[in-house]
């Protein structure tokens, strides 16, 4: 499955290579856990892991070039498991849980492309749909204007505290599902 190209280019200095962006299957594993490594290294939570659940839980999407995984997407729908209930109860839903480009790919496009595929699969899901109307995701200060670009909107300190019980100093962002 290929995403919707974004509206122009996100950066008029780099041409947008030629990638597709699909949903994420199990034989992905070992490309997505090499990314991961590549681009987090330090992360401890192991992303990758998440291929084993099923659209009702988790959905995944990669970016392919050339044979090989240049991007991931992993969004949170429903906890996964009792072990995950306690952290993952309390963030709104869904809740991208890691959106990953690889360094050599990025500013091209890729990461809007998997957040669009993740709202279109979000959309045609009646269970997602059911949770909110919005995509949410927590990033650093630095991220705050690449999400902006992307359509997310920065949540107030109080609202965050309101929905989900998160610190206030949380950048947490949303993005509503349908235009």
């Amino acid at each position: 499955m290929e995403a919707t190209p974004p509206p122009g280019n996100p950066d008029p200095h780099h041409a947008s290579s030629t990638f597709a962006v699909r949903r994420a299957e199990l034989r992905d594993h070992s490309a997505v856990a090499r990314l991961l490594d590549e681009a987090l290294p330090n992360e401890p939570y192991r992303y990758a892991d998440n291929l084993g659940f099923d659209d009702s839980f988790v959905l995944n999407h990669v970016a392919g070039q050339a044979g090989s995984v240049i991007g991931y997407i992993t969004t949170l729908v429903l906890p996964p498991s009792p072990q995950g209930r306690a952290l993952w109860e309390r963030l709104p839903r869904p809740y991208v849980g890691c959106l990953v480009v690889s360094p050599r790919h990025q500013r091209q496009g890729i990461g809007l492309r998997l957040v669009n595929a993740t709202v279109s699969a979000a959309l045609g899901a009646w269970h997602i749909r059911a949770l909110s109307d919005h995509l949410y995701l927590e990033c650093s200060d630095a991220l705050v204007p690449v999400y902006a670009k992307m359509g997310f909107e920065r949540l107030a300190p109080a609202q965050i505290v309101a929905m989900a019980g998160m610190p206030a100093r949380a950048n947490v962002m949303r993005r509503p599902l349908a235009p």
